[in-house]
């Protein structure tokens, strides 16, 4: 985790890193993009298919590497 500029940790994510969303379950991530309050990372999920998220938002817990 890296410090953001409010002081709060923000989370590093990587291609291949498994993820827990608590409304779609667990997943891979397949993509990470752009920069900074933009930088969206896409992940599939095995029962709701590929979804991206906005990873400053998103509410995901990392469950492996």
């Amino acid at each position: 985790m890296q410090e953001g500029n409010n002081g709060e940790a923000t989370k590093v994510y990587a291609e291949g890193m498994l993820v827990r969303h608590d409304i779609y379950g667990q997943g891979r991530i397949t993509q990470v993009s752009g920069y900074g309050v933009m930088r969206k990372i896409k992940i599939r999920f095995s029962s709701h298919g590929e979804k991206t998220f906005v990873a400053e938002k998103a509410k995901l817990a990392i469950v492996g590497k």
